[in-house]
């Protein structure tokens, strides 16, 4: 099991080896719990990568079920920083399942995680995986306020990565990049998408095969950029 439920979600990942990595991150988290820590903190992160699976397919019980076993996660004998990854990750859940579910307090629960977000101290070289928890958080939170039509919201969540720190060694840089080219786009900032939309294709010069009709895209949404450009006059 790696990051392709991550990747599928909030990356270029393929659905395929997604959904095979989600039903072993379903049985590992469901398994009694572990004798030793390393090992409790590998089933915390299986339950919140399975969570999200199941958040995001319309699962709300099995979802639940995971946010249940995230908040099991005690200081003792867990560690600190795995107590809070996953109570960070319970936060996280508790917002998709109601943005997924529509629930009324579905924006309360965006405005939590986010809040938990800002200020957790689980972000840098976390153990739930390498590299850290905030490269697929920001992304979460920027697709949960897109959903409740606040793009403006979600494109200043995308915009808060810290390149030095976590994004050099993301799988998730070229989505987020993407990511904030289209809402740049959407919201009318025509250079900050452009920016954003060039530094993907830097990235994606040789990209996959099945990525490639995605790269092509971006290109072609560059090209109408730059023709919108408004002439200057001397």
């Amino acid at each position: 099991m790696g990051l392709q439920v991550l990747e599928w979600l909030y990356g270029e990942g393929d659905s395929v080896a997604a959904a095979a990595d989600a039903r072993g991150y379903d049985r590992l988290a469901g398994a009694a719990p572990a004798a030793t820590p390393d090992e409790r903190a590998r089933q915390y992160r299986a339950a919140c990568f399975a969570g999200q699976w199941r958040a995001w397919h319309g699962q709300p019980a099995l979802a639940h079920r995971a946010i249940e076993r995230l908040s099991r996660a005690a200081a003792v004998p867990d560690s600190g920083r795995t107590v809070a990854e996953a109570r960070t990750c319970a936060a996280a859940l508790r917002a998709a399942v109601a943005v997924r579910s529509d629930a009324a307090d579905a924006d309360a629960m965006i405005a939590r995680f986010d809040s938990v977000i800002r200020s957790g101290p689980v972000h840098r070289r976390a153990t739930f995986n390498s590299p850290s928890m905030l490269d697929w958080e920001l992304l979460l939170l920027s697709r949960l306020y897109e959903s409740r039509g606040d793009d403006s919201a979600a494109l200043a969540a995308v915009r808060r990565r810290n390149m030095w720190e976590t994004y050099p060694r993301s799988p998730f840089l070229t989505a987020s990049l993407r990511r904030e080219g289209d809402l740049a786009m959407r919201l009318g900032d025509r250079e900050g998408a452009i920016r954003a939309y060039r530094w993907y294709l830097t990235l994606m010069k040789d990209p996959d095969p099945a990525l490639v009709p995605r790269r092509n895209a971006v290109e072609v949404k560059v090209a109408q950029l730059r023709r919108s450009q408004p002439r200057t006059t001397r």
